[in-house]
């Protein structure tokens, strides 16, 4: 999917215990990009995660800010994808200022 908007909006779907939830906050944070925890398993974005196939947490939900539409989505620790998502929020702190 991989198809950064102008401005996105991060969801972690996450549970208490998880290790490589722990990670991608920490990596999260590293990178100023800013996210919402969803640790609830009865909310939308835990329903949405598991029908888009994902099994394991964390589960990154990226959306469009502008419109809400899901743009990407992973699951598990991946610093690389959360490094590519600084650009496009960089870019969009800019054009705000």
């Amino acid at each position: 999917m991989s198809n950064n908007p102008a401005s996105a909006s991060v969801t972690i779907v996450s549970n208490p215990r998880c290790v490589q939830c722990k990670a991608t906050y920490r990596d999260l944070a590293r990178h100023s990009i800013p996210h919402a925890i969803d640790e609830d398993v009865f909310s939308p974005d835990h329903a949405l995660a598991l029908s888009l196939g994902h099994s394991q947490a964390p589960v990154v939900l990226v959306r469009d800010s502008a419109t809400g539409i899901l743009v990407d989505h992973w699951s598990g620790f991946q610093p690389d994808r959360i490094a590519s998502l600084k650009p496009t929020l960089q870019s969009t702190a800019t054009e705000a200022a």
